[in-house]
């Protein structure tokens, strides 16, 4: 972080002393926080694709009953899978934004 400019080393005091430079304060950290139960982004995109490509191949080899519906509504289907997902992973993460709740407390 100190090569980045991202922050100051102090190590001249008794006890080294690390802030924050005006570099850092412009730059907005996004982390992936996963609870134990929870499920990772990359993990849930990778299945509902697996899932949406099940339904479209066979659609596509006419297996029963999915080659009943066009292929059109398996297309409109997997796209509002997907725009619903994005919705949801969009409101998901801007929750975890850090600095969202106000500014940092400052340092004694």
């Amino acid at each position: 972080m100190t090569e980045a400019g991202m922050v100051d080393v102090d190590e001249e005091a008794d006890v080294s002393e690390v802030s924050l430079t005006e570099a850092a304060e412009s730059v907005d950290v996004y982390v992936e926080l996963v609870p134990e139960q929870d499920i990772r982004w990359s993990e849930y995109y990778l299945a509902l694709s697996a899932f949406a490509g099940v339904f479209v191949l066979g659609a596509g080899l006419g297996v029963p009953p999915l080659d009943e519906p066009p292929a059109v509504a398996w297309l409109g289907f997997v796209t509002v899978l997907l725009v619903l997902s994005a919705l949801i992973h969009r409101r998901y993460q801007r929750g975890n934004r850090l600095g969202t709740a106000g500014a940092p407390p400052e340092s004694p």
